[in-house]
């Protein structure tokens, strides 16, 4: 069975034991082909000399626990995403870095909620939001767009609601459903650090 217990990539073939986030599930649920076929993989970023993936395992309805995935000069490295449904991603290619932003949300019926995660995919870290305030954002509310400025800055398009409680999802959403455009936004900066 171990040599079934392999991620394939568009290019590559990851030996599970190389991502220890999902060696460790695997092996806590007592791995079961069953449970290895229900990961999900999504390509994030490919070139001739790096791969990232997005792996989603442990996934029920409305949850998966995520962990990116990177392929470099054949060498595995992994970084784990808010448990969450993986919603997409939005790459920033420049002359001097590579950037991803990695949506994600929670639903709650007639509420979806959502956040970003900024990596560096040059580094492969996670990039850290600079203003409390917005990070406390992050999952609490639904995010519409958004937009890389600059490595380090990004745009979004918020719901604009008194507060995150459901409630007040509920009749932005609303709101939503019947006019799309009467549903209040308001644009957010997001400054990241390294």
């Amino acid at each position: 069975m171990e040599q079934d217990r392999v991620i394939h990539t568009a290019r590559q073939i990851v030996p599970v034991s190389q991502v220890p986030a999902l060696d460790a599930y695997l092996s806590k649920e007592q791995y079961t082909k069953i449970e290895f076929d229900r990961l999900q993989v999504s390509s994030i970023y490919d070139t001739n000399q790096v791969e990232v993936v997005r792996v989603g395992y442990g996934c029920g309805n409305k949850m998966c626990q995520n962990v990116l995935v990177q392929v470099k000069d054949n060498e595995t490295l992994s970084l784990e995403l808010p448990e969450s449904i993986y919603m997409d991603s939005l790459l920033l290619q420049s002359q001097y870095d590579t950037r991803a932003l990695i949506q994600y949300g929670y639903d709650e019926g007639n509420v979806n909620r959502s956040g970003i995660v900024g990596i560096d995919l040059d580094t492969f870290q996670i990039l850290k939001i600079t203003d409390e305030d917005i990070e406390k954002l992050m999952g609490q509310i639904p995010i519409q767009e958004k937009t890389w400025i600059d490595a380090q800055t990004i745009e979004l398009m918020i719901a604009d609601v008194p507060d995150g409680s459901f409630e007040a999802l509920k009749v932005w959403y609303d709101i939503l459903n019947k006019e799309p455009s009467k549903a209040p936004t308001r644009k957010v900066i997001v400054t990241f650090t390294t």
